[in-house]
C-alpha cells in the first residue's frame, strides 16, 4: 500500500516560515513594548487605588457621623419647643 502526498508550494512555504529561527527582537521595541505594559498596569493600579480611596473616605465619614451620634449638640426639640420658636419668629417678624 502506497500513499501519495502533493502539498502546493504555498503550503510548504507556511511550513518553512515556521521552521525558521525567530528573528532577533531589536533592543528599543523590546524596551517601548514593555515600557506600554508598565504603563499599562500603572494606569490600572491608580484607577483601583482611586476608588479604593474613595470608597474608604465614605465609609469613614459614616463611621465618625455615627459615632459622634450621641454627642449632638444641638438636641431635637420637642414638639412644644418647634412651635413656640415658630410662634416667637412669626412676632419678631410683624414687628419689623
Amino acid at each position: 500500500m502506497t500513499q501519495v502526498l502533493s502539498v502546493s508550494a504555498t503550503s510548504a512555504g507556511y511550513v518553512a516560515d515556521t521552521l525558521k529561527p525567530p528573528q532577533r527582537v531589536v533592543q528599543a521595541d523590546y524596551v517601548g513594548q514593555i515600557n506600554k505594559q508598565i504603563y499599562a498596569k500603572k494606569q490600572k493600579v491608580e484607577a483601583a487605588s482611586k476608588s479604593t480611596v474613595a470608597g474608604l473616605m465614605e465609609s469613614s465619614a459614616m463611621g465618625l457621623y455615627f459615632m459622634k451620634a450621641g454627642q449632638n449638640k444641638n438636641p431635637r426639640a420637642s414638639l412644644e419647643e418647634t412651635q413656640q420658636a415658630y410662634e416667637e419668629a412669626e412676632k419678631l417678624g410683624e414687628e419689623r
